[in-house]
């Protein structure tokens, strides 16, 4: 039972918006249903006050008259329709909660390293902890590669000089994208000169994939670069799944 729970809770976006998308073709097939449930009804009316003639002597349906007599036939589509709808907002409901959470918890997590970096850096200076931190990002780089496999020296070195367009590895979102080196070091140039004489004092990750043609991402609003921290992108060849690619690794993102 608690993991039935656990499952929808988890699934629960999903599973309205599934619903409301059956709803709304539900509404449809019980609308069509209704209205012809509605003209049957309305051919077997001996009132004589469903038409009336227009100013320009046409006989027109009297509106007023075929809603009292059909409303009830349109009841079902009225229903689902509405429970659709309400499961739709539902579901962009719940996520904006979640993502609202999410952005809070990156926001009080970045809190709280930076105020651990601070420290560390009032223990042991700025400039070991900068060792240690590069130290740290050059390790990732390095498991992130040996995951995938190294090209060799040679390889490396004439895939890094080729000026072409080439398949390239974005860790931090991790995903392919086709651009050359010289189009990764213009972004980062660019993002540079606009964190230095732009009107705002910091670029995000956003900008960055932005100047790549890369779509935008919830975390690339989070993080970026300030004024004190430049833009910086570490460049290496690797071998993904037999093919060679760019590995393309945002350096010193801070939250933005």
């Amino acid at each position: 039972m608690k993991i039935t729970r656990s499952l929808f809770y988890k699934n629960q976006p999903a599973l309205m918006l599934g619903a409301g998308l059956t709803g709304i073709v539900t509404t449809v097939f019980l609308a069509i249903k209704g209205h012809g449930k509605a003209i049957e009804h309305m051919n077997w009316d001996d009132g004589g006050e469903l038409y009336k003639t227009n100013k320009k002597g046409k006989r027109v349906i009297r509106k007023g008259y075929w809603i009292k007599k059909t409303w009830k036939f349109y009841i079902p589509t009225m229903v689902v329709g509405s429970l659709s709808v309400c499961c739709l907002v539902a579901s962009y409901s719940i996520n904006q909660r979640r993502n609202a959470a999410l952005a809070s918890s990156l926001a009080i997590s970045e809190a709280a390293m930076t105020n651990y970096q601070k420290h560390v850096v009032d223990a042991i200076g700025e400039e070991a902890e900068r060792g240690i931190r590069d130290s740290f990002e050059k390790s990732e780089i390095a498991k992130a590669e040996q995951a995938q496999r190294r090209l060799s020296e040679k390889e490396e070195i004439r895939y890094l000089e080729g000026d072409g367009t080439v398949n390239c590895y974005e860790a931090t979102t991790q995903r392919k994208f086709w651009a050359s080196k010289e189009d990764i070091k213009r972004a980062v140039n660019n993002l540079n000169q606009e964190r230095l004489t732009g009107i705002g004092t910091y670029v995000t990750l956003n900008d960055f994939y932005r100047e790549l043609n890369l779509t935008s991402t919830t975390i690339g609003d989070l993080l970026g670069w300030n004024l004190d921290t430049p833009v910086e992108v570490s460049i290496s060849a690797i071998e993904d799944n037999g093919i060679p690619c760019l590995y393309i690794k945002p350096m010193n993102l801070k939250r933005v």
